[in-house]
């Protein structure tokens, strides 16, 4: 999935809840639907990705990075398990 697809899934998901106010376990859960209905799962972060588009994805999974260690490795590696399950 290129680039452009990852930040349509996820500006789109921001826009369709903007009114409404959700749990962050259920706006990351929703994403992960939307990814996977895009077609072959990948990774939602990648190398190359540029800083803002990876501050948004760390900030939507803030709350799970201590379940994992902590760290942008961490982080990733716990997006490209959600995303390809």
């Amino acid at each position: 999935m290129d680039r452009s697809r990852r930040w349509r899934a996820v500006r789109e998901l921001l826009c369709s809840f903007y009114a409404e106010v959700l749990p962050l376990e259920v706006f990351v859960r929703r994403l992960q639907m939307h990814t996977l209905a895009q077609g072959q799962p990948q990774p939602l972060v990648q190398d190359g990705d540029p800083g803002s588009y990876c501050s948004l994805v760390a900030q939507c999974l803030v709350g799970r990075l201590a379940d994992v260690g902590g760290g942008w490795g961490s982080c990733s590696s716990l997006i490209s398990v959600w995303f390809s399950t």
